[in-house]
């Protein structure tokens, strides 16, 4: 893709020369990186901050996290993260989830890392996704003016996790002398703290519409059909599932009407149609491992594998088929509500499990929740935060508890089909790079309870990522 005309335009003004480094289109900086080859130590990012003064852009290094506990003391301003969008610039035709770190730019406060004073060559995205802008490191600097604050405000990941370890109990090391991670995040006191924790998301009206229905045990498929008709983008989303390839339906589906009475049934429509409605409440960042864009792609495949398996349990209480794509669909749900109400924290885990790959989120997690008092009411994190939001909102049971013990593999009480066979995906999918899981491993103990065959899982699982062309649009359109 060629430079965006407002980024071409102000570097030709500057006279600042510059390499256009083309590579294809990633979810995040990192990916970029990786995808053209270049060290992530030497790009430079620009990060959206806010508060009730305003918006505050910061630059820093990629490889770096911000200190907010620093800033609040440098600025005297309790900053957090914001959305890209919100970014207003005369970049007037960048796309909406890139901001590029030129702060002459920008007609607001911008604050750059000291540490980028001190960069040979520097790469940035220059407001799309699919290209990357190197430029000598005093060019780099001339693009920030004068009106800009150079300062300290950020540490280092390879100071902070890339020694992280874990010891021969699984739990993880911090090299000495190192603050916890979690205090880079900015922790409210405890009485604002509890108050924000109560502060709840009100369910969309469409998901209470659907829930009300469930409800009726003489709903009819004309009023179905006639409650997800109301909303075009969840309708479209339900007919193009009903005409995948995995159904083997040979025939037309033009529907809403369509796809419950030839393919998909009343109670899988009514469910798929509840997860999808649920999830329009949250509007997280895009990017990272939990970000938006594969919150949604592990959803929609654990789901569809959850579905498929259901067939294959022998249990004596087997799943319900749409009761197992909603639990599959909704079961990561606490990493949005984590995002969407302790954004600062979610901002620092998101960089954490990016950062490694090789520790369970699980782990991280505890690590960026257990500096702050969301440790005393979420001990599981986003597993106690999803079930807690599903209660709240009177969602079914068995999500409630799918939620709570999918990363339980001891879990046998109440609902205890629906935990387990979401734990089974999520290992199921692991072995082709999908999701959270702490490993591909197939917990014997899991497949024993649900009496499912492992061999004949793995084929199943095989069978859903040969649609995965289907599934990731579905993903992307969920997460736009």
């Amino acid at each position: 893709m060629p430079l965006i005309n407002s980024v071409e335009e102000l570097l030709q003004r500057e006279g600042v020369k510059y390499w256009a480094v083309p590579h294809e289109l990633t979810g995040s900086l990192e990916q970029a990186a990786k995808s053209a080859g270049i060290p992530m130590s030497r790009v430079a990012r620009a990060v959206v901050l806010n508060d009730d003064r305003g918006v505050v852009l910061a630059i820093l290094p990629l490889t770096h996290l911000i200190d907010f506990g620093q800033l609040k003391q440098t600025l005297g301003r309790d900053l957090k993260p914001g959305s890209a969008k919100s970014a207003n610039s005369s970049f007037y035709d960048r796309e909406p989830r890139s901001v590029p770190p030129i702060a002459i730019g920008y007609n607001y406060e911008v604050i750059i890392e000291d540490s980028l004073r001190d960069f040979s060559t520097v790469y940035f995205e220059p407001g799309s996704r699919d290209i990357l802008l190197r430029v000598h490191g005093d060019g780099f600097v001339q693009l920030q003016g004068s009106a800009a604050r150079w300062m300290p405000f950020a540490q280092a990941q390879e100071q902070l996790v890339s020694e992280v370890s874990l010891d021969n109990t699984g739990e993880m090391v911090v090299p000495d002398g190192l603050d916890d991670v979690g205090t880079l995040a900015p922790l409210a006191d405890v009485k604002d703290e509890v108050q924000q924790i109560y502060d709840l998301p009100v369910m969309p009206q469409m998901a209470q519409s659907l829930l009300k229905l469930q409800s009726n045990p003489d709903a009819e498929i004309s009023e179905l059909a006639r409650v997800v008709e109301l909303d075009p983008s969840l309708a479209a989303q339900v007919v193009r599932y009903a005409r995948s390839p995995f159904f083997g339906f040979r025939g037309k589906i033009e529907t809403i009407h369509d796809a419950i009475t030839r393919v998909l049934g009343f109670d899988m429509v009514m469910h798929m149609a509840l997860g999808i409605a649920a999830g329009q409440a949250f509007r997280n960042p895009p990017d990272g491992p939990l970000g938006l864009v594969q919150f949604w792609r592990h959803a929609t495949y654990s789901a569809a594998l959850s579905q498929a398996l259901v067939p294959h349990i022998g249990a004596d209480d087997p799943p319900k088929p749409g009761l197992a794509y909603l639990t599959g669909l909704l079961h990561n749900f606490g990493y949005l509500l984590l995002g969407h109400m302790f954004q600062p924290q979610f901002f620092v885990l998101n960089k954490l499990v990016e950062s490694n790959p090789n520790i369970p989120v699980t782990t991280l997690e505890a690590q960026v929740l257990g500096a702050s008092k969301l440790k005393e009411r979420f001990d599981r994190g986003h597993a106690d935060m999803g079930a807690w939001l599903m209660e709240a909102w009177s969602m079914p049971g068995e999500v409630v508890v799918a939620m709570r013990e999918h990363h339980n593999p001891h879990y046998r009480d109440e609902h205890a089909v629906y935990a387990n066979l979401t734990l089974a995906t999520d290992h199921l999918l692991k072995r082709f790079h999908v999701g959270d899981a702490d490993s591909s491993e197939l917990p014997e103990s899991i497949f024993q309870a649900l009496q499912l065959d492992p061999t004949k899982a793995i084929q199943i699982a095989e069978r859903v990522i040969d649609e995965c062309q289907q599934l990731d649009a579905m993903a992307r359109t969920l997460a736009a």
